[in-house]
């Protein structure tokens, strides 16, 4: 009988730990999407400010996206292209003051 329950709480264990496996690629997947997502919504924003450097929300969404992807040499050139047209706001020089020092 002890034998039966010891086999019983091993087969459970084994099917929690699939279910993680299953989780974990769940998360690596859906991080997949997002990131994809982002580069579609990048290549749009870009596209968009190609078409009118004066759209002043384009520039704010995608160095938002750029910075929350980490893309460090796109995300300098938005700023200076963006910085070049526009007055930054106080928290855009904050942020790009932030990112700038954590490399030095």
């Amino acid at each position: 009988e002890k034998k039966m329950k010891k086999e019983k709480s091993d087969e459970s264990e084994s099917d929690s730990d699939s279910s993680d496996l299953s989780d974990s690629s769940d998360s690596d997947s859906s991080e997949s999407e997002d990131n994809e997502k982002n580069v579609q919504d990048i290549l749009f924003l870009e596209a968009q400010i190609a078409a009118n450097s004066a759209n002043y929300e384009a520039h704010i969404k995608l160095i938002t996206l750029l910075r929350s992807n980490a893309d460090l040499y796109k995300l300098r050139q938005s700023r200076n292209t963006f910085s070049s047209l526009f007055p930054l706001p106080e928290n855009l020089w904050i942020d790009w003051l932030d990112d700038e020092s954590r490399l030095c």
